[in-house]
């Protein structure tokens, strides 16, 4: 998992700074060159939740503005989409599936081209797996006992994970 991973950023970052901004990606740049006050008022305007515009703020704030810095962001939360899809098909499915899935993701052409755009689908997919993975591991599997720590643990790792997905 770990070179799945690890290739999956390679074929990420390939390249990154190469194609022009479309116009979705003009758009989120357009709202990190304003302040963040003004941000607040534009994503008001927005139809995406204002979520993503603030986390990629600060990321372009500590990280600069290039086309390459900028697109690091999706680029990293697309590749941990790896393992914990991996994860949560060890829970569910088992290590072989999930060895597979993780592998098919590593390479999917859509993943791929959203996790290097400058738009919210990669955290959205990295808030959608950790509220699934908190899920099944705050439910108990039928042959196993849970304690109730790791119940909860697991339960406020799904609620994380759905409020990131709803903002």
């Amino acid at each position: 998992i770990l070179f799945a991973t690890l290739f999956g950023l390679a074929v990420r970052v390939y390249r990154l700074d190469t194609p022009q901004p479309w116009l979705d990606e003009l758009t989120t740049l357009l709202y990190m060159s304003e302040s963040w006050s003004r941000i607040r008022e534009l994503v008001l305007l927005d139809i995406h939740p204002p979520y993503y515009y603030l986390v990629q703020k600060l990321w372009i704030e500590l990280f600069g503005d290039s086309r390459f810095a900028a697109r690091m962001l999706p680029v990293l939360l697309g590749t941990i989409c790896i393992p914990l899809l991996y994860i949560l098909g060890r829970r569910l499915v088992g290590q072989r599936a999930a060895i597979i899935a993780a592998w098919l993701l590593t390479t999917a052409p859509l993943h791929v081209q959203y996790s290097r755009e400058l738009r919210m689908y990669p955290l959205l997919c990295v808030s959608v797996l950790v509220a699934l993975i908190g899920l099944v591991y705050a439910l108990p599997k039928p042959t196993t006992e849970h304690t109730m720590r790791r119940r909860l643990s697991a339960w406020l790792l799904y609620v994380s994970g759905c409020i990131s997905v709803f903002f």
